[in-house]
């Protein structure tokens, strides 16, 4: 187009001796966004010392969003029509074969839907008896991700075997090719609201912690707090055919190949923390903590903290501690994916046998 008539057409600039897509364009800046949620609470209080309460949270989030339409390549035989045409007449060597880069404009935008649905629910009971003000609760929590393609996208078999065809021009303005690469692409074409991937998280949970006074210094008492909970996760994730690449070779032109997995874990943690006021306006605080993972194993953790208000418009808080995040369960499964959207195939820089090939 540049050689031909000294402009770019479209969505495009000059950059050099070329036209170059200006893809944000096309972007959707602030995707359709949609947000739904309900949350009730109950608390009774059966007694002066004693209640049970409960809270159930459902909330939905959409969004939708849009993107360029798909990149990809034709590859021009030296001598084809299109060759001849298109670039032979700019000095482009009649015997080599050139690699065309191309914007499916005609396909249109690819647009996705996102769906994030999260159901809470806990109940428990706050008492105090023999000087132990304790509380408990369980819970049970599911979140479930829906990925929507809903338009713009193509399978890639059937994309590359139109290309192949001879029959798609990818140098004409969008809206020009022939009737029948029109057919070929819309044969190509993905079915709208294709449910693309799943993912399902779940957690079942309990804890129980409790404080009191132990003693009592000049400038106050010692509280402690103990404290235990158990947990079980599980992460699911279901792609569809398609996004493992085993239908019509996935989505075009990306290189990506999903791999489905399920895997749990049962986690248990343990605590204790003291706090102690050693002067009027000065308190110190210790504490230590230990989790077991039934695929990681344990890891035990210590904090040192002081408080210090002299006065009421001034606060000084200082504190040490080691930390401790263990891996999601998927990644303790050694669950591996192939990401890539790329158009382009490249060589792994890992040797055979290497555990990161």
């Amino acid at each position: 187009t540049l050689l031909a008539s000294s402009s770019c057409s479209g969505n495009s600039i000059v950059s050099g001796q070329t036209c170059r897509y200006v893809y944000p364009a096309d972007l959707q800046i602030l995707p359709e966004a949609k947000r739904d949620g309900l949350l009730a609470r109950f608390d009774l209080k059966l007694s002066e010392n004693f209640r049970v309460f409960s809270e159930a949270l459902y909330s939905r989030h959409e969004l939708t969003a849009r993107i360029a339409p798909a990149p990809g390549t034709v590859l021009l035989k030296a001598g084809s029509p299109y060759y001849a045409q298109y670039l032979q007449p700019y000095g482009v060597p009649v015997e080599a074969d050139a690699l065309v880069a191309w914007r499916l404009g005609d396909a249109g935008r690819r647009a996705t839907r996102d769906v994030a649905e999260a159901t809470h629910l806990s109940a428990g009971f706050s008492a105090v008896q023999a000087g132990w003000d304790t509380q408990a609760s369980l819970t049970h929590s599911l979140n479930r991700w829906t990925a929507t393609l809903q338009s713009g996208y193509l399978y890639s078999d059937a994309l590359r075997s139109a290309i192949g065809s001879g029959l798609l021009n990818p140098f004409v303005p969008v809206g020009q090719q022939s009737a029948a690469a029109k057919a070929l692409i819309d044969a190509a074409r993905v079915s709208a609201d294709y449910q693309y991937r799943l993912g399902t998280t779940y957690l079942d949970a309990f804890q129980i912690q409790a404080s009191r006074e132990l003693f009592s210094l000049p400038a106050g008492g010692v509280q402690l707090g103990v404290g235990f909970d158990i947990r079980r996760e599980r992460d699911r994730y279901e792609p569809s055919a398609l996004a493992q690449g085993l239908e019509q070779g996935g989505v075009f032109p990306d290189q990506a190949s999903d791999a489905s997995f399920d895997v749990a874990r049962t986690t248990w943690g343990a605590f204790a923390e003291v706090l102690a006021p050693l002067a009027r306006h000065l308190e110190a605080s210790a504490a230590l903590r230990h989790d077991h993972y039934s695929d990681f194993g344990a890891t035990s953790n210590a904090k040192l903290g002081a408080r210090w208000n002299p006065i009421p418009e001034f606060l000084l808080r200082a504190s040490i501690n080691t930390g401790f995040h263990a891996p999601q369960p998927a990644q303790m499964s050694g669950v591996t994916q192939r990401d890539g959207v790329t158009a382009y195939q490249y060589s792994c820089p890992f040797a055979a046998g290497d555990p990161r090939s």
